[in-house]
């Protein structure tokens, strides 16, 4: 799908599927599709998808990735 290139600050990803965890998020993981992902104040993050788009995600975002293929 893709990765996340540059993160900066507090970016969490909440997980659907029991216990729904909250992680952190680091540079150069890949990204996931069962839960969305929230930047915090002051955050951002970059992702690069496999079509070689690159959005940027803003500060206090709340975003999901889905793959159809």
């Amino acid at each position: 799908m893709g990765s996340i290139t540059q993160s900066e600050g507090e970016i969490t990803f909440l997980n659907y599927a029991p216990p729904h965890t909250l992680k952190l998020v680091q540079k150069n993981q890949q990204l996931l599709t069962d839960g969305p992902y929230l930047t915090h104040e002051l955050s951002y993050m970059c992702l690069k998808f496999f079509d070689d788009s690159w959005p940027r995600v803003s500060p206090k975002s709340k975003f999901n990735v889905e793959y159809r293929p």
